[in-house]
Formats: structure tokens, sequence, C-alpha cells
């Protein structure tokens, strides 16, 4: 239980300062205990686990699986985020049933992330299907907001914080791709200390938002970063340099002024090595 009046974003960011990771992704077919290796091997500071099938199977996962991570981390000095389910479930849906079963997909999550050693996990706040419009906004907004509070508070119980990630755009209308959208949902959460936002710059990067503009509305509330690149239309998770997004300029106006954990998202494991060779070479250069 975090003591009270304790701000748990702030945590994060003290126990992790500035930490590289990798994310675990779906077409990575050599198994999680490869990744982790390939982790360590590169010489990340943290992986973030994505509780995506096959590679981490959430309805299937069990103390045993809880004991094998922690003991192949056991041995390594690497760090640990964790990544809530998004594809398959919906926060904001409005098919009770469906978001129910969501809530409780998130919170199980929550109960791993406290038993695998993770101050936080990132949640996608929902999505309003294309056959819908955007006028069920207000709607998708107070679901949304029921749904993770009712997370927040399982969180509180555990000493684990959550951010919220700002989304992408898409044919679905994925909730809050916006900085102000996005800051006016977190900042909707007056009860709760252990709430934060996860900045994807690859998402925002999609709807065409400045990104370091972008950054500075949301500083104060960020506790941690995604990085992949992009052609500012489809996410494609790909390779720095593949797209048009300039991480250099960002290196330079962003991520140095930043103290929290940065996690490569790059779904091809030679883009995610040479990426992180890139950045590294940037931070010798600008920190």
């Amino acid at each position: 239980m975090r003591e009270k009046g304790k701000d748990k974003s702030i945590e994060v960011r003290r126990i992790f300062l500035w930490s590289l990771g990798a994310s675990t992704f779906v077409g990575y077919e050599e198994g999680l205990q490869s990744f982790i290796s390939l982790v360590e091997i590169a010489n990340f500071d943290h992986v973030e686990l994505k509780f995506e099938w096959p590679i981490l199977d959430i309805e299937n996962f069990t103390g045993k699986d809880v004991k094998k991570i922690n003991d192949l981390l056991g041995t390594t000095d690497i760090g640990l985020l964790v990544h809530a389910p998004y594809l398959e479930i919906n926060l904001a849906s409005f098919n009770e049933p469906i978001r129910k079963i969501s809530v409780n997909v998130v919170k199980k999550c929550i109960r791993i992330a406290s038993l695998l050693g993770s101050h936080a996990v990132t949640i996608h706040a929902g999505k309003i299907h294309e056959v819908y419009s955007k006028r069920f906004y207000e709607r998708a907004f107070n679901l949304a907001q029921n749904s993770i509070s009712s997370c927040l508070r399982t969180a509180e119980d555990y000493g684990v914080g959550i951010g919220i990630e700002n989304e992408k755009k898409g044919a679905t209308y994925y909730l809050f791709p916006t900085s102000y959208e996005l800051l006016e949902f977190v900042e909707s959460f007056h009860a709760f200390e252990n709430v934060g936002i996860v900045y994807d710059i690859g998402h925002a990067n999609t709807v065409g938002a400045d990104l370091v503009t972008f950054f500075e509305m949301t500083q104060e509330r960020i506790i941690s970063i995604h990085l992949h690149d992009n052609n500012g239309i489809t996410d494609s998770h790909m390779t720095f340099g593949k797209g048009n997004i300039d991480f250099e300029l960002l290196i330079k106006n962003i991520l140095r002024k930043f103290r929290a954990p940065v996690t490569l998202q790059i779904y091809d494991k030679n883009g995610l090595l040479a990426s992180k060779k890139m950045i590294e070479k940037w931070r010798r250069t600008y920190f």
C-alpha cells in the first residue's frame, strides 16, 4: 500500500531516472526468455512486458510465470515495466459485458505488475468503433473514466501507478490522441495521485502533432515515453530513420530534459538494436 499523499508518478521517476528499454512485441517468435536475453546482451536498462498473446498470455498467466520472470530478471540489472493488453479490450466499450471484462483484465495485469516489481502499468483508455461517430465522445469519455477509476483503486491497493497512453490516428477513433484531450482526461482523476501520462511519440506523429509542443504541454504528468518511427500516417513502429520523425531534434529538445523510462517500441529485432545505437550516439553528443 502506498503512503497517503505520496505521488506515485514521482516515485516512478526516481526509481528509473533516465532508463532506456525495449518492449516485447507480437511478431517476436523466439519467446520471452530469448527476448530478455536480447535486452540483457544489448545492455538495455529495462524491459517493457506487453501482455499480448502469444508472447505473454494474460488469461493463462500464473504464479509459475511470475516466478519464471522474476528468476530470469533476478540475475540481471534489468528493470521492468508492464503494458496492459489493449488490442482486443476496450475500457470505453458501449457493450457493458466487454467493458467489465476489459476492466478485469487490466486489474489482473496490475496485480501481476505488483508481483513482478513493476511500479507502473501502461494502459490505453479505449476507442469508439468507426461504425459510431465521434458525437458519442462524451459517453465514451465517461465510460473510460469509470473503468479507469476502478483500475486506479486497485492500483492504489497494490502500490502501482498507471500511465495512460496517447493514441494513434485510425479508422476507429482511439480516445485521447491529442495533448489537450489526454491532459483533460488525466486531470479529471482528482481523487488519485497514482495516475500519469505515457507519451507515445510515434502515435503523436500520426495525428500531426508538434512533438516538442506535445511534450511541453504534458511533461508534468509524463511518467514514461515510447519511441518508434512512422510516416505520419500509419502506426508502423519502424526503425529510426525509416519514417519522418526527427529523433535527433527530439533528443536535443525532449529527452535530455526527461528523467524517466524511455522505451523503444520497434517491431523488428534488427531495427530495435540499430535504433538503440542511434539514440546512444545522440545521448553522447547532447547529454
